[in-house]
């Protein structure tokens, strides 16, 4: 069937080759060879160390899928971060032409616009479009991807991203992007919100969720980890190791 077909394009992507053998009334065995190199024993980790951070981001995430929404917003509110959600390069673009922001979290695939010509386009601002005028031209933007080879990397560098994390997100990665973020934005002088001063913030609490067209400012419908966990069946807990 389709999945069998699917089988066969994947196999011959990665340079191999998928066979069959079959006896009536006994039933068939399918196999593929694949030419893999001899695996490396993963690196040990660096005992990297997840304390709190010392201060509060503002963040916009530029991200289309619903579950990758509730990820993202989970992830930076265990961390103590604000964040708010815009699902298309429309409403993106809006956001940044009214609203400051101390970090972007860019997704690479975007309806409208998509994460490097988003890029782009905020680093050149009125050389880009004559009536595109954001707050913050220089905000430091981090690319979210799925497809992290070198390639990607050099295309999002060209167009003025600072890092970027491979999907899924790692929560450690996630944390020290954002430390270095933090430490960048007081080094230039920006003035952020203690994290201590603010009181931990419970799963569940609203964060705004864009739409083209939508206010910044009003409330928005919004979805928590209940309805991931109903979609994946599953319980989640995005914690960052202690």
């Amino acid at each position: 069937g389709l999945g069998l077909a699917i089988c066969k394009q994947l196999v011959e992507l990665m340079g191999g080759q998928i066979g069959v053998t079959s006896r009536e009334g006994y039933g068939s065995v399918f196999y593929f060879d694949l030419p893999l190199q001899v695996g490396q024993k993963p690196a040990e980790g660096d005992d990297y160390v997840a304390d709190a951070h010392s201060h509060a981001l503002n963040i916009l995430v530029a991200e289309d899928a619903v579950t990758n929404q509730i990820i993202i917003k989970s992830l930076l509110e265990e961390m103590g971060h604000r964040c708010t959600l815009t699902d298309d390069g429309k409403a993106y673009i809006e956001t940044l032409m009214e609203h400051e922001f101390d970090l972007i979290l860019m997704d690479q695939r975007m309806p409208v616009m998509d994460g490097v010509e988003a890029t782009d386009a905020i680093r050149k601002g009125y050389a880009f479009a004559p009536d595109w005028q954001f707050v913050d031209d220089a905000v430091p933007i981090i690319a979210l991807t799925a497809n992290s080879g070198e390639a990607d990397r050099e295309r999002f560098a060209q167009a003025g991203v600072e890092n970027l994390l491979a999907k899924p997100i790692d929560e450690v990665a996630l944390h020290k992007a954002l430390a270095a973020v933090i430490q960048k934005q007081l080094a230039a002088g920006r003035t952020l919100q203690p994290l201590s001063a603010l009181a931990p913030a419970p799963f569940g609490v609203p964060t705004e969720r864009l739409v083209a067209g939508d206010d910044v400012d009003g409330e928005a419908p919004n979805v928590d980890l209940l309805e991931l966990e109903a979609m994946l069946g599953m319980a989640f807990s995005p914690n960052v190791p202690p």
